[in-house]
């Protein structure tokens, strides 16, 4: 939803605006997944909090083999991650 709101904010369409942010998310790669994860968690690992052996929060994303490219990975292909997303009224 957040690059959705950036697209209108650039001036782009809603419906472009909304099928530019399903493609974006469709193609995430797992790099650029971690990549973002870290910086909205201030550099906390999924599943792990600083100083604490509990687990922190569980995030609703797929989780990344590490044993896999994270480049040829993307966890949010899948359309149950951005197919709920639609416009309802007048598109422009």
């Amino acid at each position: 939803m957040d690059r959705f709101y950036a697209n209108l904010k650039a001036g782009k369409p809603k419906a472009t605006a909304l099928a530019e942010a399903k493609n974006w998310l469709k193609n995430l790669t797992g790099a650029e997944v971690l990549r973002l994860s870290a910086t909205m968690s201030d550099g906390v690992v999924r599943g792990k909090e600083r100083g604490k052996k509990e687990k922190a929060l569980e995030l609703a994303a797929p989780v990344i083999d590490p044993r896999a490219d994270p480049q040829a990975v993307k966890p949010f292909a899948h359309p149950k991650y951005w197919a709920a997303f639609i416009l309802i009224g007048d598109p422009n």
